[in-house]
C-alpha cells in the first residue's frame, strides 16, 4: 500500500520565486558565452505537481521555445483536432522563439547545410513561420535561421503579426538573400537587432526602424550600416562589435558615439581606440584583450563597468585610477595568476569598486530589455519588462521632438545633466512629418509635457513672491529645497504615536501615503541636487526624511497594536463562544442521560411486574394439580367402598363423590388455565362392576378381608374380628 503526499498549497508569489530560480540552473557554457536556454526538463516537471504550480510553471516553460522544439509544436498545434482555447493559452505565453527554417523545395538546399543542420523533422517550413507569427501573439523576440535562399513574399503576409515583437536575430541565412531587410520591413517596431552573417545585398526600401542596440557579428558594408543605423542617431545606446570596424564607417560612427552607453567590442585595433575616445557618455565598457601597442589612456571617465579579458595588471592599474566613477571591474581567472595582482585588489577595495573574476560567461548573453543600468546581467526580471512592451517609452527620440541643433545652439548648450529651459513654443510646429537622420543632440533639451502630467505631484509647489503674480508651467513647481536652516525652520515634527491612537484606520491609510509620497517627492529633489552637482552640506534632506520615516514607523507602531488587540479580542471571543458551546452539549447529555435513566427504570419495573405475574401463574397451576391429584384418590376409594357394602353410606358417599367433582369443575372454570386433558379424563366416575367382579371382590382373603381393609382406611380399624359383623 503506497500512501501519496498531498500537493504543498505555497502562494503563488513562492511559486514564482521557485521557478525563477531554477530556470536557468541547467545552465550551458559556450566558451565565453553564456546560454539562454531554460530549463525544461525541470519546468515541465513542476507543471504536473498542482494546479497552484501548474500556470506559472507552463508560463516559463513556453517562455522561451528553442529551434529543437518549434518543429514538433507546429505539427501539434497546427493540427485541425487540436484545441484552439488551449493553443491559444500556451502560445501566448511565448516571448522568445528560435527557428530554423528551411524553403518548401529541400532540393535547394546544399548537402553542407543539411549535414550540419539539425534533423529534419525539428526543422521548420515558411508555413510553420507564418502559423508561429499569427498565433504568438505576444512575441518579444526573433531569432531565425534561414538554410538556402529564402524569401518572405511579403506579398502573401498575413495580416495578424506580433505587434510586441522588438528583438530580431539573424544568426544564419545567405549572403545573398535580402531576408534581412525583408523581416525589418515587415517589423517596424524592431529595437534590438543582430546580425550574425554577412550580408551582400544591398537595401532596396526606406528603413522605418530605430535601433536601441546593435549587434554585428560581421562587418558589414558601409551602405548597409548606414541604412541600418539611418534613424537610430540619438537613440542608438547599445553597441556591439565583433569584428574591428572599417573605416569607411567611422564617419557614421561618429555620429552615433556621442549617445552610446555600451560598447562591446571584441578585437582591438586603431579605429576601436578612436571609437572608445568618441563615447563621451559611454557607462560600460567590455573588451576581450588589450594590446600593449594600443594603451587606453584617455578613456571616458564616465565609465562605470570594466571588463577586460586577457589583459595586463598594469595597464589595468593605470586604467582604474583615471576612471572616478568605475563602480564594477570582471575579469577572467588568468589575472590571479599575475605578480601585482594583490596591488590590483587594493586599489580597488580602495576606490569601493566590486572586482569579479569569472572563468567562462564573460561576454555578455542578456535579454534584450531597455536598462538603465550597467552591466544589464541575464536575469528572469527582464521577462516583466518583455510583458510590459516597454518600448512604448522610447517611441520619440530627443531628435524627434526637438530640431536639430545649430552650431550656434550646440555652443551654447547647458552641459550634460543640466536643466535647460523649456523649448519655445514653435518647437512643436517646426518637427518634421516623419523620421528623419539628424545630428546629435543634447540630452540638456527638454522634451515638452502637458501641465496636469502626473510626475508633477513629486515635485512642491511654489508659492508666488509677488501677491497676484501667476506662475505658469513648471515656474509653479520647485525642485530644489532651501538651505539647512530653512529646511529645519519650515519642517516640523514627526507624528506621535499617541496622536495617531486617536485617528480612525482611514485617516491613518491616508496619512501613510502621504508619507510616502513625501518622501518620494524628497528623493526626486535630492537627485536632481545630485545630478546639478550642487553639494550636500549645502542642502540637506536628511532631517525631513528622518521625520517622515519616524511617523511612518509610528503608523506602523500603532496599527500594530490594533491588529494585536483585535486578534486579542477574536481569541477572548472564541474562548467565550466555545464554553457556551461546551455548556449546551453537556446540559444537551444531562437531558438525554435523564430521559434513558427514566426509560430503563419504567422497562425494568415493567419486565419485574411481568415476571411476577409468570410466577404468580405457575404458582397456581401447581397447586390446583395438586388438588385434583387428591380429589381423584379420594374418588377411587369412595367408589370401590360404594361398589363392595353397597349401603346407605355408600349411597352418601357416592353423593359426596359428586360434590367433590362438582367443586372441582367449578375451580377449573374460575382459573385462568385450563386443566389438563388427562385430568379431566381421570375425573370422570367408572363404571359399576359387574356382580361376578363383586363376588370376586366379597372373597375373603387368609388373612384381612379386602372389605376391611377399606373401612379401616375410611373409617379405622376395629377392635378385633371382622367389619362385618360389627355392623
Amino acid at each position: 500500500m503506497t500512501s501519496s503526499m498531498p500537493a504543498p498549497n505555497l502562494p503563488v508569489e513562492l511559486i514564482i520565486t521557485i521557478l525563477e530560480h531554477v530556470y536557468y540552473s541547467n545552465d550551458v557554457v559556450h566558451t565565453i558565452f553564456l546560454s539562454r536556454s531554460p530549463d525544461y526538463k525541470t519546468l515541465a516537471g513542476a507543471s504536473l505537481i498542482g494546479t497552484a504550480w501548474r500556470t506559472p510553471a507552463q508560463t516559463f516553460l513556453f517562455n522561451h521555445i528553442t529551434e529543437r522544439a518549434c518543429g514538433r509544436l507546429a505539427k501539434s498545434f497546427s493540427d485541425p483536432y487540436s484545441d484552439p482555447a488551449r493553443r491559444a493559452t500556451l502560445l501566448g505565453y511565448v516571448r522568445i522563439l528560435d527557428l530554423r527554417l528551411i524553403p518548401d523545395d529541400e532540393s535547394s538546399v546544399s548537402i553542407a547545410h543539411w549535414s550540419s543542420a539539425t534533423a529534419s523533422r525539428v526543422m521548420c517550413r515558411m508555413k510553420d513561420f507564418w502559423f508561429f507569427m499569427a498565433h504568438c501573439t505576444n512575441l518579444y523576440e526573433l531569432s531565425v535561421r534561414f538554410l538556402g535562399v529564402i524569401s518572405l513574399e511579403i506579398s502573401n503576409m498575413h495580416s495578424s503579426l506580433p505587434s510586441n515583437l522588438q528583438a530580431l536575430k539573424l544568426v544564419e541565412c545567405s549572403s545573398q538573400s535580402p531576408i534581412l531587410f525583408e523581416l525589418l520591413e515587415i517589423f517596424p517596431s524592431v529595437c534590438f537587432l543582430t546580425v550574425g552573417v554577412e550580408v551582400v545585398v544591398h537595401p532596396i526600401s526606406t528603413p522605418k526602424h530605430k535601433l536601441y542596440e546593435l549587434v554585428m557579428s560581421r562587418s558589414l558594408p558601409t551602405a548597409t550600416f548606414e541604412w541600418l543605423t539611418a534613424h537610430s542617431i540619438g537613440f542608438l545606446r547599445i553597441l556591439e562589435m565583433r569584428d574591428p570596424p572599417s573605416s569607411s564607417i567611422k564617419d557614421q560612427l561618429r555620429l552615433l558615439c556621442p549617445h552610446i552607453e555600451s560598447l562591446r567590442i571584441m578585437r582591438y585595433n586603431v579605429t576601436t581606440l578612436d571609437v572608445i575616445k568618441s563615447c563621451s557618455h559611454l557607462r560600460e565598457l567590455i573588451l576581450l584583450g588589450l594590446p600593449n601597442m594600443l594603451r587606453l589612456d584617455n578613456a571616458p571617465s564616465t565609465i562605470e563597468h570594466l571588463c577586460i579579458a586577457r589583459c595586463d595588471v598594469v595597464d589595468i592599474e593605470n586604467l582604474i585610477v583615471s576612471l572616478p566613477n568605475l563602480r564594477t571591474f570582471s575579469s577572467d581567472e588568468s589575472l590571479r595568476s599575475q605578480t601585482r595582482y594583490n596591488v590590483l585588489e587594493e586599489k580597488c577595495c580602495s576606490q569601493n569598486i566590486t572586482m569579479q573574476l569569472r572563468k567562462t560567461g564573460l561576454w555578455p548573453n542578456e535579454e534584450p530589455v531597455f536598462s538603465t543600468n550597467f552591466p544589464r546581467g541575464r536575469s528572469t526580471s527582464h521577462f516583466y519588462a518583455m510583458n510590459r512592451c516597454p518600448a512604448a517609452r522610447f517611441t520619440r527620440s530627443f531628435a524627434e521632438v526637438v530640431p536639430a541643433p545649430t552650431a550656434q545652439s550646440l555652443k551654447s548648450a547647458p552641459p550634460h545633466g543640466s536643466i535647460s529651459p523649456t523649448p519655445p513654443s514653435n518647437a512643436i510646429s517646426a518637427l518634421p512629418s516623419s523620421p528623419q537622420s539628424v545630428a546629435p543632440i543634447q540630452l540638456g533639451n527638454r522634451v515638452p509635457v502637458r501641465e496636469d502630467h502626473g510626475l508633477y505631484g513629486f515635485f512642491r509647489k511654489r508659492a508666488p513672491k509677488n501677491e497676484g503674480e501667476a506662475l505658469e508651467g513648471e515656474a509653479r513647481y520647485e525642485t530644489l529645497g532651501g538651505s539647512l536652516y530653512m529646511e529645519r525652520a519650515q519642517s516640523g515634527r514627526s507624528w506621535k504615536a499617541s496622536e495617531l491612537r486617536l485617528k480612525s484606520f482611514r485617516d491613518l491609510h491616508t496619512l501613510w501615503y502621504v508619507l510616502l509620497r513625501e518622501r518620494n517627492l524628497l528623493a526626486t529633489q535630492e537627485e536632481e541636487m545630485r545630478r546639478l552637482g550642487v553639494p550636500r552640506i549645502l542642502l540637506s534632506f536628511s532631517y525631513k526624511k528622518r521625520q517622515c520615516r519616524k511617523s511612518m514607523a509610528h503608523i506602523k507602531a500603532v496599527i500594530n497594536e490594533r491588529r494585536l488587540a483585535y486578534e486579542g479580542a477574536l481569541r477572548i471571543a472564541e474562548e467565550k463562544k466555545e464554553e457556551h458551546l461546551d455548556n449546551l452539549v453537556l446540559e444537551h447529555q444531562r437531558t438525554q442521560f435523564n430521559k434513558d435513566r427514566a426509560y430503563l427504570m419504567r422497562r425494568r419495573e415493567y419486565q419485574e411486574k411481568k415476571r411476577a405475574k409468570k410466577r404468580a401463574a405457575a404458582a397456581a397451576a401447581r397447586a390446583e394439580s395438586r388438588v385434583s391429584t387428591e380429589d381423584i384418590e379420594t374418588a377411587e376409594v369412595v367408589e370401590a367402598v360404594t361398589d363392595v357394602n353397597a349401603t346407605p353410606v355408600d349411597s352418601v358417599k357416592v353423593e359426596v363423590v359428586e360434590t367433590v367433582t362438582e367443586v372441582k369443575t367449578e375451580r377449573t372454570d374460575a382459573g385462568s388455565m385450563d386443566p389438563p386433558t388427562t385430568k379431566a379424563a381421570s375425573s370422570k366416575p367408572k363404571a359399576k362392576p359387574t356382580p361376578a367382579e363383586v363376588s370376586q371382590a366379597d372373597r375373603p382373603a387368609t388373612g384381612e378381608s379386602a372389605s376391611e381393609a377399606v373401612t379401616a382406611g375410611l373409617f379405622g380399624k376395629t377392635s378385633g374380628g371382622g367389619g362385618r359383623n360389627q355392623s
